[in-house]
């Protein structure tokens, strides 16, 4: 940008940006880009690069090359950055998404049955029904059938989910494309790489999950049983079948939960300057909430196709599958079926993911510090 621009070298959007203490008033030469002398503005921020812990303000551009800024500790009476490696956010989504995942399966494996038998009408009665059914037949650990393989799953989904929007979207926060586009539409997208990402390598495992979790029949003795029955009926096209609408779901969904988050994330600071563990858990529930609503029909149409193959709609797309659904069995108790299921089991799944993985980090950051 050129120096005659403003005085001093500073924009005029930065003049209505709070000044912070140790934030330069211009930017050397030496931290522009050449990429961004071309476009004809300086390589500088109003607000700190984004962060999944914002914590600071600077004007010079950093990037997350491997490592997460995510607090600022004082050494040497300088303000330096504490960092988690990849494998430490990987392992701290890990231990998130698998604790979630304990508290709701109970829920999760009654929603899996209403949603994969067309002939189960559901009301809370009836699930509470269906839960003394499974507990009287195989006890309480019947509850949590395929537990074992939603953490082989949900260890190696919640990893890539987290660690892959953290390095998406600070790499595009920090970028050019920040000019041009609102944070919010970049957490949307970064949260659909991260999604799609999830998925594409844990997908076998979230077919077997379904499978286990609504056999009642006991037609599977173990998970190797499931996969060599599955693989001799139907081949590698059983092992991936429902893929196309579990990505038309959770593509949006990833993207779209991330957004509401990080966004009521910032507006909470911004009017608060505090962020507290109820307020992780309202922002979370709400995020979950919201996607879980927009997106819930497209997971009808994936479970059926998990469970039942190319039997459940037979020559159909998602589109006509879905427009089948609504058709036969209608829009609320079709598409929506078990909605009010995941209203109670989304929200708590995302909120206690979101807020435990924040915990564990802040802990491992305090005694980084």
């Amino acid at each position: 940008m050129p120096s005659s621009a403003a005085p001093e070298g500073i924009s005029p959007v930065r003049r209505w940006i709070p000044q912070f203490s140790g934030e330069s008033s211009s930017t050397s030469s030496s931290a522009r880009g050449s990429d961004h002398d071309l476009l004809g503005y300086e390589e500088t921020y109003e607000t700190a690069p984004y962060t999944d812990h914002d914590v600071s303000a600077t004007t010079t551009r950093r990037r997350a090359r491997g490592d997460e800024l995510s607090r600022e500790a004082s050494v040497e009476g300088e303000m330096k950055p504490v960092r988690l490696s990849a494998l430490t956010v990987a392992a701290c989504g890990s231990t998130a998404g698998a604790t979630a995942k304990f508290v709701v399966a109970p829920l999760e494996r009654v929603k899996i049955l209403y949603q994969t038998n067309p002939n189960l009408r559901f009301s809370w009665t009836s699930a509470y029904h269906t839960m003394q059914s499974i507990v009287s037949t195989n006890g309480i650990r019947g509850l949590w059938k395929g537990y074992l393989m939603v953490l082989t799953r949900i260890v190696p989904y919640s990893a890539t989910n987290y660690t892959v929007f953290d390095r998406v979207n600070t790499y595009l926060q920090n970028s050019a494309l920040r000019q041009h586009c609102p944070a919010e539409l970049i957490r949307f997208l970064s949260g659909n790489c991260a999604g799609a990402s999830a998925v594409i390598v844990t997908y076998p495992l979230d077919m077997l999950r379904s499978r286990l979790a609504s056999d009642t029949r006991g037609e599977f003795s173990s998970y190797k049983d499931a996969v060599r029955k599955i693989y001799a009926s139907r081949g590698i096209r059983g092992i991936y079948g429902g893929m196309y609408p579990t990505l038309c779901g959770i593509v949006p969904y990833a993207g779209m939960s991330f957004m509401c988050f990080e966004t009521l994330k910032a507006k909470r600071k911004e009017m608060s300057g505090s962020w507290t563990a109820f307020d992780r858990l309202i922002c979370g529930g709400f995020s979950g909430l919201v996607a879980q609503s927009a997106t819930y029909p497209f997971d009808i149409i994936r479970r059926r196709q998990q469970v039942h193959g190319g039997r459940a709609f037979p020559g159909k797309g998602v589109i006509r599958s879905l427009v089948e659904v609504a058709r036969t069995e209608g829009f609320r108790k079709g598409l929506y079926k078990g909605l009010s299921v995941n209203w109670v089991k989304g929200p708590i799944a995302v909120a206690v993911s979101l807020s435990v993985n924040d915990a564990v980090k802040e802990a491992l950051i305090s005694r980084a510090a």
